[in-house]
């Protein structure tokens, strides 16, 4: 089966290139030839180390002439799209070459499926909350949309992960973050204050965080942190601009929380450290309650905000060492089983076979 995958997203970098490197990784692995169309130069390169062949295009209106002649020549059977423009290009290689397309739904956005529904050959959500507004919005049958949740490979789980003592050996409560800086993500600015003054509250000096990304609005990220700062002075920070996953997951593995939502919150607790879950709609708390499911849901915040808890509740199970090492345990063993890239590649494979 040969599997062209198109991505593009107003960032250039996030968590849906990295979902797409990660599907892209993983069919090449198991013998597939497997392409991208991308305007990101960094995933066009990481792809072709894996094995794909890759074609950067802004997918422009001027650009699908050079797009179309590409996949004519390369002869898909196949293409896994991103939502928004990656789709209307698929769409439209669907109407010139008849190779069928899978849309994914990554977020809340309809992406007007009901305009096009009848023409994809397959619809994926990563959750069964966008699974469910997929149907009510554009009228899909609930069991013709696959869930296909994010996933992260297992030799992550298999890292030795750091105990409590060692990561606060220097007094210092290390905070991890990562997501594009722009707009939607202001959230995550509120809830570092609040957590800060929580954490100041119950006894600790010195907090330090890391802000793993970049974008747009960079500056008013930094003045924002700046401000924390010198409103208490034993909080420091670092703006590290997108590292490399080996790096970012170092990274993780010896902060003592993640302040994020998406794949990074997975990274985060396949490598031992708790989340505590803060997205683009919401700031929904610690991953250690009954609601775990609802949070997962959620995106770790980016969808809705789940009922019925308070999300800066558990916080003092991160200043305990035996609470601290249950919470990465029972982390690392819901990843193991819910949220594993090879569980995602062998899904898409399934879904793929069947439409070709």
């Amino acid at each position: 089966m040969r599997i062209l995958v198109i991505v593009h997203t107003v960032s250039s970098w996030g968590g849906v290139q990295e979902w797409a490197l990660t599907l892209i990784q993983g069919l090449a692995s198991k013998g597939y030839t497997v392409g991208v169309i991308a305007p990101t130069q960094r995933l066009i390169d990481e792809a072709k180390e894996a094995g794909a062949r890759g074609l950067r295009s802004d997918l422009a209106e001027s650009d699908l002439s050079e797009c179309l002649g590409w996949v004519q020549e390369s002869g898909w059977d196949v293409i896994v799209s991103s939502p928004m423009r990656s789709r209307e290009v698929s769409q439209y290689l669907y109407q010139k070459t008849g190779i069928p397309f899978v849309a994914t739904f990554h977020g809340v956005y309809s992406d007007y499926v009901q305009s096009w529904k009848d023409e994809a050959g397959a619809l994926v959500a990563v959750t069964g909350l966008l699974a469910k507004m997929v149907h009510q919005i554009g009228g899909v049958p609930l069991e013709q949309v696959a869930v296909i949740p994010n996933g992260v490979p297992e030799s992550e789980l298999a890292r030795p992960g750091v105990s409590f003592e060692d990561k606060m050996e220097e007094g210092v409560l290390r905070i991890a973050m990562a997501s594009r800086l722009d707009i939607d993500k202001l959230k995550q600015l509120e809830a570092l204050d609040n957590l800060v003054t929580l954490l100041s509250d119950q006894g600790v000096e010195r907090v330090h965080a890391t802000i793993m990304g970049d974008g747009s609005g960079r500056g008013y990220f930094n003045s924002r942190l700046r401000e924390l700062s010198e409103r208490n002075s034993g909080f420091t920070y670092r703006l590290s601009g997108w590292l490399s996953l080996p790096d970012m997951l170092a990274e993780l593995e010896h902060s003592t929380v993640s302040l994020t939502a998406g794949r990074t919150a997975l990274h985060s607790l396949a490598v031992g450290t708790p989340v505590i879950g803060v997205g683009a709609r919401e700031y929904v708390g610690l991953f250690a309650s009954s609601h775990v499911d609802a949070i997962a849901d959620s995106n770790f915040g980016d969808y809705f905000t789940p009922q019925g808890f308070e999300p800066t509740a558990d916080l003092s199970l991160l200043l305990n060492p035996g609470s601290y090492a249950q919470l990465a345990a029972k982390g690392r063993e819901w990843v193991r089983q819910c949220y594993t890239a090879e569980s995602m590649i062998e899904s898409f494979e399934n879904l793929l076979a069947r439409i070709v």
